[in-house]
């Protein structure tokens, strides 16, 4: 009797080498004593996905229930032939081989992190051949970049950390659709086109600030006064430029444009109390926060006799800083999206109060199938475990 019951023991361990189970979306071919060595190679005519093992599997054809899967030996080799082709991405370990029919997808999500340092691009408008606005000798472009340089010095200050990055540091032309690339090629965070205004009216005068119009100028100033810094532009802006996403854009430069006036207007003369906007060219490419100043008119008197003053032109240029400083300070984290591909579910984890029949039924298979592909010989399940599901 008890070498009866050892042969049939016997007959039992070979005929259970290796269990494969067949499901609607997987092959899951699983050995207790390891997968043996195989390749995978496809044939035509019919369509097929051949593998070829190093040894026999020792499976029952009876498991062998699915139409489009078929168990060949040749020559003491096992060949698993499968005709369905949705099942052809391959998840191998030492004692799994898995054909199954889930890809990896893209997951996408925002991350936030601490955006330092700040990048300030700053742009002295006009330059070389280009004065900008004369009146005698005083030249917009000379005025436009000592200004810029004593702003960049003041943001330098900042106990916030902030990079400065000038479109000219010297009387040079700068081709106007340029400036704004300048800018996106040092991954600039604020742009600011500095100018000076002018009139026929001697008696127009103070600071102005401009965003770009979403639609039309606010206001024949602002109109009046983008034709006149786009006069200078010479080709047609590419599709590029054209088709760049503004949205942020409009909404980060109204609201430090906004800050800016609030500011100045306690201390400065303003030409208007109020933020205006039209289409400049030089602020049109940008998706980044980017503002126009005009730091006054060099048709009136009393501005133009400030801009010869260098204690008023520093403390013009530390408000501003100032004011910038507060908005990167407000706007110190950084919002990305991250997108990664995501590897298919296979496996579940354990958790509390889960069991083989709960598991088996969420994902549509039978104790049975979960147990020949997971080895296990109880259905006694430990939290943390994982879990084959394909």
């Amino acid at each position: 009797m008890a070498r009866y019951l050892i042969v049939i023991f016997f007959l039992i361990s070979v005929g259970h080498g290796c269990d494969l189970v067949s499901t609607s979306s997987s092959i899951h071919l699983s050995c207790p004593k390891g997968v043996p060595k195989n390749t995978v190679y496809y044939k035509s005519s019919p369509e097929r996905m051949v593998i070829a093992f190093s040894k026999p599997l020792h499976l029952e054809k009876s498991f062998l229930n699915d139409k489009k899967l078929v168990l060949k030996n040749i020559k003491g080799k096992d060949y698993l032939v499968n005709y369905d082709l949705t099942k052809t991405n391959i998840k191998k370990d030492k004692k799994h081989l898995i054909f199954h029919n889930q890809k990896a997808v893209q997951s996408c999500q925002w991350h936030k992190k601490q955006h330092k340092p700040f990048t300030v691009v700053i742009d002295p408008g006009h330059g070389g051949h280009d004065p900008g606005i004369t009146y005698s000798n005083l030249k917009e472009k000379d005025i436009a970049l000592q200004f810029s340089k004593l702003l960049a010095l003041e943001l330098h200050k900042k106990s916030i950390p902030i990079v400065t990055k000038l479109t000219r540091n010297k009387d040079q032309f700068i081709p106007l659709a340029d400036r704004p690339w300048f800018a996106i090629k040092h991954h600039a965070d604020l742009f600011l086109s500095i100018h000076v205004d002018g009139s026929d009216n001697q008696t127009a005068r103070g600071l102005s600030i401009f965003t770009l119009a979403e639609r039309g100028a606010t206001s024949k100033v602002a109109l009046r006064l983008a034709r006149k810094e786009n006069t200078v532009f010479s080709r047609p802006t590419s599709n590029i430029i054209e088709n760049f996403e503004r949205d942020i854009g409009y909404y980060q430069s109204h609201k430090i444009g906004n800050s800016l006036i609030d500011r100045l207007k306690q201390s400065v003369s303003l030409h208007t109390n109020q933020l205006e906007s039209a289409n400049f060219i030089v602020l049109k490419s940008l998706k980044i926060p980017s503002c126009l100043i005009e730091l006054g008119f060099i048709s009136n008197e009393k501005d133009r006799q400030l801009f010869k003053k260098p204690l008023y032109q520093k403390f013009l240029a530390a408000e501003i800083s100032s004011e910038i400083a507060n908005y990167f300070e407000h706007n110190r984290f950084q919002y990305f999206y991250d997108c990664h591909l995501k590897p298919p579910r296979l496996s579940v984890t354990v958790k509390k109060g889960d069991t083989l029949s709960k598991i088996s039924r969420e994902h549509h298979l039978s104790v049975e199938q979960l147990m020949r592909m997971n080895l296990l010989t109880s259905s006694n399940l430990q939290i943390g475990q994982s879990v084959y599901i394909k």
